[in-house]
């Protein structure tokens, strides 16, 4: 998720087989009971091909607090890290509307796009590329996003000050909008989560744990209180 990882676009065709890029295929999964069909692949150098353990769980979570959350019907949400697609075109399966967004990469570009339209959600979901550090699309920032949601985006330690300066800008209250992130984040490192937590901090931006390894953040300017009844407490 740091642009100078990765190689150059390639065109987009279906087949499956594009020149240079990893075999794809279509998989069958299901989130939160809801069967998803994802266009995955064998490889991607920053892993943005496949399905990772942390959205299923994600999934079933939001689920169950689905009405409790700014979800549902024309609710507007973007995921990040969004690798396949799955969990977004999840969400507009459920009826919300949904962009989603990771490296600036025609291969991942191509692959959400896919996986849109296999689940038939072309008309309630888009994928924008961002790279994180790089200045956010305006399509992200006007009109602000609600809700912002993420799962396992924390594997690479080095890229954390480049979320970071992604999120500020994402998560900067506009126009009487304060968007919060939910992030939930399965797969844990020995020290990440006081990197992490830290660099939070000192950026202005504040984080409940909501339970579940779930994390609710925004800018400490919005003066948002947790988005469910918690304790106070980031590092859960």
């Amino acid at each position: 998720m740091i642009g100078g990882l990765f190689g150059p676009d390639s065109s987009d065709s279906d087949d499956g087989e594009r020149e240079g890029v990893a075999a794809e295929s279509d998989e069958s999964i299901e989130l939160a009971g809801t069967p998803v069909v994802v266009r995955a692949c064998a490889y991607h150098p920053q892993n943005a091909n496949k399905v990772w353990p942390g959205t299923y769980s994600f999934a079933s979570w939001l689920a169950e607090r689905w009405d409790a959350l700014p979800l549902g019907d024309g609710q507007r949400v973007l995921e990040l890290g969004a690798a396949t697609g799955a969990l977004s075109a999840w969400l507009a399966m459920r009826g919300c509307s949904v962009a989603s967004s990771d490296i600036d990469d025609g291969d991942v570009v191509h692959r959400c796009g896919a996986t849109f339209a296999l689940n038939g959600v072309q008309d309630r979901a888009r994928h924008v590329p961002h790279t994180w550090g790089e200045p956010v699309p305006p399509s992200l920032l006007e009109p602000p996003f609600p809700l912002i949601l993420a799962v396992d985006v924390l594997l690479y330690t080095p890229a954390y000050p480049a979320l970071i300066r992604s999120l500020q800008a994402l998560l900067e209250p506009r126009g009487g909008v304060k968007p919060r992130l939910l992030m939930n984040w399965e797969r844990r490192f020995k020290g990440a989560d006081d990197a992490f937590f830290d660099e939070l901090a000192a950026a202005g931006l504040e984080c409940f744990h909501l339970g579940s390894r779930v994390f609710d953040i925004s800018a400490t300017a919005s003066r948002l209180p947790p988005i469910l009844e918690v304790s106070r407490g980031g590092r859960g």
